[in-house]
């Protein structure tokens, strides 16, 4: 996805009722995109490592 598509996001208000539409179209997208990938690029996929952190505190 290209970077102009999440800073026009981000931009919007969040009462905006096209900010919904958008991300959905958005996610559909992304969706699309991985299913008509190649069977070895799917295997291949490097998976995120996300490591379990304890919230910071804000004072």
């Amino acid at each position: 996805m290209d970077n102009g598509y999440f800073k026009g996001f981000q931009k919007m208000s969040h009462e905006n009722e096209m900010r919904s539409v958008l991300l959905i179209r958005g996610v559909k997208r992304i969706l699309e995109a991985k299913k008509e990938e190649s069977f070895m690029k799917k295997i291949f996929r490097k998976k995120k490592d996300i490591e379990p952190k304890a919230w910071e505190k804000i004072v």
